[in-house]
Order: C-alpha cells, then structure tokens, then sequence
C-alpha cells in the first residue's frame, strides 16, 4: 500500500522500445497522463513505423535526489571525454 509521502515524491515514466532497438524515455505526472502521450504517439506514422513495445514504470524520487534515476558513475563520462580528446 502506498502511503501518502511515496505517491507525493512519485514519478512516472513512459519506456518506449523502438525496433531499432533504441530506448526512449519520457516523465509524466501519473499514469494517465504517460497512457495518454502514448496514445498521441501512435497516432504518427512515423512513430508507429519505429515502435516495438513499451511500459510505464514508476519510481519514488526521493530515492533519487539528483533526478537521475539509472544511477551515475563519474568514470564513464571521463572517459568518453578522453576518447573524444576533450578535456
């Protein structure tokens, strides 16, 4: 059962799965509103063309102070920056 402290700090999220096997993300106030861009999407011929699957997750934000839900490692980015020769 949600309590009323989880569902304030609550974000949902729309994962759409394209068939070129990319994966997009997109924030939404509740799970209404991730149904319904969804449901816009598949209006496009364009998107239905790229699109395999998708789901709605939701996470508790107060897990996740900084906004970055997938976690963070200092690491990667420097060596991207170093194989791109930037500094």
């Amino acid at each position: 059962m949600e309590t009323e402290a989880q569902g304030k700090d609550s974000k949902y999220f729309l994962v759409i799965y394209c068939k070129d096997k990319t994966i997009h993300l997109w924030p939404g106030d509740s799970k209404q509103d991730c149904l319904e861009k969804l449901a816009g999407m598949l209006t496009k011929p364009e998107i239905v063309n790229r699109y395999e699957d998708s789901t709605i997750i939701k996470r508790d934000m107060s897990n996740f102070k900084d906004g970055l839900i997938f976690g963070k490692r200092p690491d990667v980015e420097r060596e991207a920056k170093k194989l791109a020769g930037v500094k």
